[in-house]
């Protein structure tokens, strides 16, 4: 994978993570009812986990699209 396509899934990732959605609704929860400090653990842990399934779903997908070309092969 080269370089390009890493800075593309990181840019897709920022988007992602910036979004507003349950993730966020939770953070915030989590920093108002308990301490801002267990809020920004929280969303920390969500962002390293969501950054983890993104680079095994980007690897999962290029062995695929490798595969792909000796079974495009086979099919004709």
């Amino acid at each position: 994978m080269d370089i390009s396509a890493l800075l593309a899934f990181a840019a897709a990732f920022f988007v992602f993570a910036a979004s507003p959605g349950p993730d966020n609704v939770t953070i915030v929860t989590r920093a108002l009812s308990h301490r801002p400090t267990s809020g920004i653990a929280y969303g920390a842990g969500t962002v390293v986990v969501t950054l983890l399934f993104l680079i095994f779903a980007a690897f999962g997908l290029s062995v695929v699209a490798a595969e792909m070309g000796g079974v495009m092969t086979l099919l004709r």
